[in-house]
């Protein structure tokens, strides 16, 4: 029963890691469905508006991307997990270190909308600990490598018509958790961010919605319901200044709240109680619109019955690469 239990505790935190549901975005239907599932339909080509290039125009934050240009994001994740059951002195503890490389492609526009592919080419770990989360995490690690993410984008970096374009054969449980997080994760925004649709200032303040409940039944986990779990995101304004030829807006990110989720196990019904925090900073090129740099820190606390389990989880990514068409 733990693994599972793992499992549940890591999806908010891998949510959190890049952000969440945005209030305005509907899915697709097929994103509700198992990875191997999704991976397989066809999808409909719909007539496209002629290409429209965004200029971004004073303290705006605008998605300004051409058809072709790909970017490259290096990513590095420490997540340490421990898991205690009260009254028997047990206690399982796991660190896994994660480096991992996607290329972000605009491989087609409607107006001034992109459609974006995200390919994960490079996923290493180093998991220590206990044998049977490492067992889960370095398969589902395994499986992540080739997957492509897709999904629309308009401007203001809101986002829609999100899918798993390809995906391995004979996917495990940990591997669908993980995509049905990171479609979550790709609702929000581009890369878990959300633009507002005026100028921005510092200190001034806009905010979305996490659907971490979502996520859980995405993922195929045995949830009967839920009660919370659509939890608050705040971004905020710390500055705006120029670096060289750049001019940077720095964001604050914070996401807390509370989940209880009823959830049916091989030894019966049982409830888990989740408390949610995480904070971060991001730096975004103002005439790109794209990140140069993402940093999120996060601790889910989950109580399963006599089991607790506590993850911390510390993410940074950087933008290695710019490759620009035209």
């Amino acid at each position: 029963m733990h693994g599972r239990i793992a499992a549940l505790a890591l999806v908010p935190l891998l949510i959190a890691s890049c952000g969440g549901k945005s209030d305005t975005t509907e899915t697709s239907a097929g994103v509700t469905e198992p990875a191997s599932a999704v991976a397989s339909q066809p999808e409909k080509e719909k007539p496209r508006k002629p290409p429209v290039d965004i200029q971004p125009q004073g303290n705006e934050l605008r998605l300004a991307l051409r058809v072709g240009d790909e970017a490259t994001y290096e990513t590095a994740t420490r997540t340490h997990s421990i898991v205690t059951v009260s009254g028997t002195g047990q206690k399982m503890e796991t660190i896994a270190d994660q480096s991992a490389t996607q290329v972000v492609t605009v491989v087609a526009k409607d107006g001034p909308d992109m459609h974006i592919e995200f390919r994960n080419t490079k996923i290493e770990s180093n998991v220590q600990g206990d044998e049977n989360t490492k067992k889960a995490l370095e398969q589902s690690v395994a499986q992540m490598r080739g997957v492509v993410l897709e999904g629309d984008y308009t401007p203001y970096a809101q986002a829609s018509n999100l899918r798993l374009k390809t995906a391995p054969r004979g996917s495990s449980q940990s591997f669908t958790a993980l995509v049905a997080s990171a479609i979550t994760a790709m609702e929000i925004g581009f890369l878990g961010l959300k633009y507002p649709e005026d100028q921005i200032r510092p200190g001034q303040q806009w905010s979305t919605t996490v659907d971490v409940g979502k996520s859980l039944l995405r993922g195929g986990l045995p949830v009967d319901s839920i009660e919370g779990g659509k939890l608050p995101m705040k971004f905020r304004v710390v500055s705006i200044a120029k670096s060289k030829d750049r001019r940077i807006a720095v964001l604050a990110i914070t996401m807390s709240g509370k989940m209880t989720a009823h959830v049916t196990t091989q030894n019966g019904p049982a409830t888990l109680t989740q408390t949610i925090e995480s904070k971060g900073t991001a730096e975004i090129d103002m005439t790109t619109g794209l990140p140069l740099t993402i940093e999120t820190q996060g601790t889910t606390v989950s109580q399963a019955d006599a089991m607790t389990t506590e993850v911390k989880m510390d993410m940074k990514m950087r933008l290695a690469d710019l490759k620009r068409k035209g």
